[in-house]
């Protein structure tokens, strides 16, 4: 079942009810939960116009004056809903899924504004989760970010983040990573944007739909994007092995910053989004040390041996995180596996690449040089004495390796957001060491005898030493000296 979330700011016919209605086909929604009508009263016919031919069902709560209002709307053919719980900021189906008859419970959510009143409705959804056995579907405006991380051009609320943060902890809770889009919300013409839509599910929902995609759709009619959780099944090959954590998305802003330094000198404003980013990184490793990772750890202790259903979700998640559903190329966002691989192959051809074939010659007749036989011996195969001179061992097929594609930031959202790393059939040591070997026979061929440095059997403080000797023999002889540079 496919479920579309937006936050309609304002429920009205026209433009805005086409708007869901295109979304709601071309993405084969089964529920549309929509926030903000801004309505007392709804009619079938009106919501008629939202959902297109088909039959629905519907359930609301009204808005309170000009704020709030949620309504949830979904095919009867997928959904069997036995009763509602309505309350000002959240509005409950529980039901069952038509076909396999589980139990699911789906909130709607459009959370208030004070910390006072946020907290407030964390303990009555959580209040109305305790006891039930099933899936759990939390979508909506949460109206709260949960780290520095999703938030850009405006304050960050740590009290409130971590207090949401906790509810979705103690809840046992997990939230999809967004594709397409690394926010859901845009203000005073894209200069504050914010992650405030999500989806957040239960260890069992994120079990049975492991390969569900939540993306982030262009919105134009509200400064909301309509956000789609679909069920797909992408078919790229398994990756080998994945990344333990992800990068924070301030390090792309201070690699972008860092690399201007080298050119020029920064502007006042850069220097200060340099601190600023500089110093959330740390609040939030701090933070996360202090908070998300020590409970984790906890719970880890208990359950993390075990075969548990914690220990698998802890799995399937970093899964999740992993996973590539599609990527944004040329402005467009494409999921079909082909054209994705297609993609990622021409950018790190390009990117590993050389652009000169034939590199130029550097002729310098004062330098050493080696011979031709030399040359030859240093790029000839390896010999099975060589090898063992370094006690390694080449299997068949140990030159192959596996390559994967793990995020830099959260959200990823472009292959520059990604970064490769491989998995190397043989131990490395053994070529660096036998190149090492082979190099050492040929060194003192085109190494100056009176080098120190980096030489077997000499030091780097000889050259020091021996030139204080020289000193204070010449100071003893009483000669005259001259240094020139």
């Amino acid at each position: 079942m496919n479920v579309l979330s937006l936050n309609i700011r304002g429920y009205n016919g026209g433009e805005k009810s086409s708007w869901v209605r295109d979304l709601k086909k071309r993405h084969y929604i089964g529920a549309v939960a929509l926030q903000e009508t801004k309505k007392g009263i709804l009619t079938d016919l009106g919501v008629a116009n939202y959902w297109g031919p088909g039959n629905f069902k519907m359930e609301y709560v009204s808005s309170s004056g000009q704020s709030g209002g949620l309504l949830w709307i979904w095919d009867p053919a997928v959904l069997e809903v036995e009763s509602t719980v309505k309350e000002r900021n959240f509005l409950l189906l529980k039901g069952k899924l038509i076909g396999s008859g589980e139990q699911i419970f789906l909130f709607n959510v459009y959370a208030p504004q004070k910390t006072t009143a946020k907290r407030r409705l964390w303990s009555d959804i959580a209040a109305n989760m305790e006891g039930f056995g099933g899936l759990f579907l939390l979508v909506g405006d949460f109206n709260i970010v949960r780290s520095l991380d999703e938030r850009k051009g405006s304050n960050f609320k740590a009290t409130c983040a971590r207090n949401f943060n906790d509810f979705i902890f103690n809840s046992g809770l997990v939230e999809y990573p967004l594709q397409g889009k690394k926010f859901t919300c845009s203000r005073e013409n894209g200069k504050k944007l914010s992650k405030l839509d999500r989806f957040l599910v239960c260890d069992n929902f994120f079990n049975k739909w492991l390969d569900a995609c939540v993306r982030v759709l262009p919105g134009y009619l509200s400064d909301h994007s309509p956000i789609v959780l679909s069920v797909v099944d992408l078919k790229y090959r398994p990756k080998p092995f994945r990344e333990n954590e992800l990068i924070s998305s301030a390090l792309i802003e201070l690699e972008r910053l860092e690399q201007e330094m080298e050119n020029r000198e920064l502007e006042e404003e850069e220097q200060w989004i340099l601190a600023e980013n500089r110093k959330g990184i740390k609040e939030i490793e701090a933070r996360r040390n202090s908070d998300v990772k020590q409970r984790s750890r906890v719970k880890w202790s208990i359950d993390g041996d075990e075969n548990s259903r914690f220990f698998h979700s802890v799995i399937n998640k970093r899964k999740a995180l992993n996973k590539i559903q599609g990527l944004n190329i040329d402005s467009a966002w494409i999921s079909k596996p082909a054209k994705v691989k297609k993609h990622i192959f021409a950018f790190f051809r390009d990117k590993f690449g050389e652009d000169l074939p034939d590199r130029p010659d550097l002729i310098c007749e004062n330098f050493k040089q080696l011979s031709d036989e030399d040359k030859e011996f240093l790029v000839s195969p390896f010999t099975s004495t060589e090898i063992k001179d370094v006690r390694g061992v080449f299997n068949s097929g140990s030159g192959s390796s596996f390559i994967t594609l793990v995020p830099k930031i959260k959200d990823p959202v472009s292959i520059n957001n990604y970064r490769p790393i491989n998995l190397v059939g043989v131990v490395s040591k053994v070529i660096s060491k036998a190149l090492a070997n082979r190099m050492k026979e040929i060194l003192s061929k085109v190494i100056s005898v009176s080098q120190s440095a980096f030489i077997k059997g000499k030091c780097i403080l000889d050259g020091p030493l021996i030139v204080g000797e020289i000193l204070s023999w010449l100071k003893k002889k009483k000669v005259k000296l001259s240094f020139s540079r």
